[in-house]
């Protein structure tokens, strides 16, 4: 795992009970301790071979989670909604594995990710119908 204090930000796709999943959202605002905001009891099944489209904003200590949809499906806040900023860590970007995962394999994605998307701008949330184009 990475040197303390060194905590960002991360997005996961858990399991909230045995047949349905949904989305975290989990960051810090001083490096050494992090809040993790949770949809609420918004929750969906997944069905092996489908695609699905999930976003994740957050916006100045506002954090919004969408699935396959253009409404907000649950909302939350870390710190001060407005004015709030995640610490500047120097932590490797992982995709499909969390910091603690090391060699082994009990906390790999088991799937597929496409179109992964980082941007310094909140986005509009419709969903892709065309191949991305750069802006």
């Amino acid at each position: 795992s990475d040197a303390s204090p060194n905590l960002g930000w991360e997005v996961r796709l858990r399991k909230a009970t045995s047949t349905k999943y949904t989305l975290d959202f989990v960051g810090s605002q001083n490096g050494t301790t992090s809040t993790t905001v949770s949809p609420g009891t918004s929750t969906w099944s997944i069905t092996n071979g489908t695609w699905y489209f999930y976003t994740v904003t957050w916006n100045k200590g506002t954090v919004k989670f969408y699935w396959n949809s253009t409404t907000a499906k649950g909302t939350g806040t870390i710190g001060v909604a407005g004015s709030s900023v995640l610490f500047n860590s120097t932590a490797p970007l992982r995709l499909g594995a969390n910091a603690t995962s090391g060699t082994g394999t009990s906390l790999w994605l088991a799937g597929s990710l496409d179109e992964f998307r980082l941007s310094q701008i909140v986005r509009t949330m419709a969903l892709p119908t065309a191949p991305y184009t750069a802006d």
